[in-house]
């Protein structure tokens, strides 16, 4: 085979015209030199010469290309034509061969590009590939590393037919598995050398890329367009409830806060990036969380508990890239007002209940309404962060409701046990400890004691793999994938002393505490050039 590559769409300059090294003189050349340089053993086998270009030909070309073709065409010589099509058709033969992918990861790995078009589904099918590639890699450190290879060249294709389709859903919440699942791969190794241990902290630094392109085409290149202008975003989902309106734009900041999260880690790996400066990257996605935020109105409240992790990640991002706090103020306080009128009115309030059907409608009568509020984590996150931003209006409002409407709900945050680090990335079974009976008040000094108390007195979350080794927002990645609620230990070091609650806070001057603090240990040494 003889190859003669053009990027592109096959247009007549690109055939036979000014363009820089067009197609027809490249094949005369191909023609009339190559065959004669063939090694002796090789010259009595046939000669196809391939015109391979990655668009599609011209239709005004075609009959060009054609004629060219006949004209041309010897025994022992033929033409062949790999648009993008062609070439795309290739690619796949060769990466499902079986000793690439075995045959039952080949079949969910072409379930879920033919189901793309439905996200949910694609990701239940590469789900499924991912749990087979997990246990294909107990076999053993060289196990691991196929199957770490594996999970993203598949990972890549499902990015690559995800983007040419234009539905970058599934790509997204593949890519974010397939981080959970590389660092699962990767872990075991942490503290080991040898080629295997470099070949998984690769592959690692590999999937975050990936992950940190699909976050940058999906939010960056099709998403911030739109982030200004007035419900833009809430008009554009394909919906007739607004409940389904509420949930993708919280899922959206969710995302666009931990890309920013991302940046802010990538910023302080110099050896991972080449020495990029990742602070604009940081600040623009945080920017564009609020953006998102003041333009549609559906943010003014979450209709679902388990969103409290999506209000944590724009809080961190917000305040950990020096933009003005007053906005994340504000955004406080409406929700605070809405989260009282809506438990008050007992319509459309953020219930505990993971029940769609409870989102869409929440129960009003008594027994209902009680069963749906028998715990929150939103309303201490709201107060925790009303203290810390000095808020006195909106901690008084959260204080009253929790007397007059809320007296029998759970005041909770979750913290990580022991078990977190076994179950926490992949979410194989339930974990950590519940923080109850949080107090509620106007002052927020309890509130604030009792939760640095807890945080000191559970340790756990620095004991995790992913803090001790530096990789802290895969931590963050999990519980955002998982519905989890954020782990205090996070920010709580940032608020202000309990003794100075009332006062001015910290707080106010953007300051949050660096997570690095939080895990002095080296990341794993790895070659790789992660981008935002």
């Amino acid at each position: 085979h003889l190859l003669s590559v053009k990027r592109g769409d096959l247009t007549q300059s690109e055939w036979n015209g000014n363009a820089n090294q067009a197609l027809r003189p490249s094949l005369d050349q191909i023609i009339d030199a190559y065959p004669s340089r063939l090694p002796p053993e090789h010259k009595h086998l046939p000669i196809v010469i391939c015109l391979v270009f990655g668009g599609d030909m011209a239709d005004h070309v075609r009959t060009s290309v054609a004629g060219y073709i006949d004209a041309n065409t010897r025994p022992g010589r033929r033409f062949e034509i790999w648009n993008g099509d062609k070439i795309a058709g290739m690619l796949l033969d060769g990466i499902l061969r079986e000793d690439i992918f075995p045959k039952p990861l080949r079949s969910d790995l072409r379930k879920a590009l033919a189901m793309l078009d439905d996200p949910t589904v694609a990701y239940g099918h590469y789900a499924r590939l991912a749990e087979r590639l997990a246990e294909a890699a107990k076999s053993g450190p060289a196990g691991a590393v196929t199957a770490a290879r594996q999970l993203s060249l598949a990972t890549w294709i499902v990015f690559v037919w995800a983007r040419d389709l234009g539905n970058l859903e599934a790509a997204y919440t593949a890519s974010e598995l397939g981080v959970l699942h590389a660092w699962e791969l990767a872990k075991p190794h942490i503290d080991g050398s040898g080629r295997e241990k470099d070949a998984l902290d690769q592959v690692l630094l590999q999937m975050i890329n990936l992950h940190l392109t699909v976050a940058k085409d999906l939010l960056k290149d099709r998403i911030a367009p739109a982030s200004g202008d007035r419900d833009a975003l809430a008009s554009a989902v394909r919906t007739r409830t607004s409940a389904d309106v509420n949930l993708a734009l919280f899922e959206i900041v969710g995302r666009v806060a931990m890309t920013s999260l991302w940046m802010h880690w990538l910023g302080k790996r110099p050896e991972l990036t080449s020495g990029q400066n990742f602070d604009e990257a940081r600040r623009f996605y945080a920017g564009l969380a609020m953006d998102i935020v003041e333009s549609n109105g559906c943010l003014g409240l979450p209709i679902a508990d388990q969103q409290a992790i999506d209000v944590a990640l724009v809080f961190m991002a917000t305040l950990g890239s020096d933009l003005d706090p007053s906005r994340l103020a504000a955004w406080i306080e409406t929700m605070v007002e809405r989260l009282v009128f809506a438990m008050r009115m007992r319509r459309l309030y953020p219930g505990a209940s993971s029940d769609y059907r409870d989102w869409l409608d929440p129960p009003a009568d008594d027994e209902g309404f009680k069963r749906a509020t028998v715990g929150s984590t939103l309303i201490p996150l709201l107060a925790i962060w009303a203290a810390a931003l000095d808020l006195p209006r909106a901690r008084a409002r959260l204080a009253t409701l929790r007397k007059d409407v809320l007296p029998d709900t759970t005041m909770q945050m979750w913290l990580p046990d022991k078990d977190s680090e076994t179950c926490h990335y992949l979410n194989t079974r339930e974990h950590g400890h519940a923080l109850m009976d949080l107090p509620i008040d106007p002052a927020g000094r309890a509130l604030i004691e009792t939760v640095f108390e807890a945080c000191a007195s559970h340790p756990e979350l620095d004991a995790m793999s992913a803090m001790k080794t530096g990789f802290w927002p895969i931590v963050l990645v999990a519980s955002r994938h998982w519905r989890r609620p954020m782990p205090p230990h996070f920010y709580i070091g940032s608020m202000v002393d309990p003794a100075t609650v009332g006062e001015p806070s910290p707080m106010t001057e953007g300051a949050v505490q660096d997570p690095e603090t939080r895990a002095e240990a080296e990341s794993p040494q790895a070659s790789g050039d992660p981008a935002g």
